[in-house]
């Protein structure tokens, strides 16, 4: 039986707290019996994008799910969670590089 789980837009005003209790409720789920449950909760984690990265080693292994659509489902979430991480990554190393001038600057 597929268990509901109302996810609220971020933008709603879902707080931090809320979507941590979320994201474990939908990790937990990826081990259920239930294929739809399985696949909805692939599905969600995907949504929430690198707020979700401690699901990957539990969709890592959803890869491997007995059922295709799981399976695939689980392989759509990590490639947005990994495309969430790569927007926060890009800019980060920006402002490191420019740190990094300042410095030079500051003891030059």
């Amino acid at each position: 039986m597929l268990r509901q789980l109302e996810i609220r837009d971020r933008s709603m005003g879902e707080n931090d707290e809320s979507a941590d209790a979320t994201i474990d409720e939908l990790i937990e789920l990826l081990s259920s019996p239930d294929q739809e449950d399985r696949e909805m909760a692939a599905g969600k984690l995907g949504f929430f994008g690198s707020e979700a990265v401690r699901a990957i080693p539990d969709l890592k292994r959803a890869l491997s799910d007995p059922v295709r659509e799981v399976r695939y489902t689980a392989g759509i979430a990590v490639g947005a969670i990994v495309e969430a991480i790569a927007e926060l990554v890009e800019p980060a190393k920006a402002t490191l590089q420019i740190i990094g001038r300042i410095f030079e600057a500051d003891s030059g």
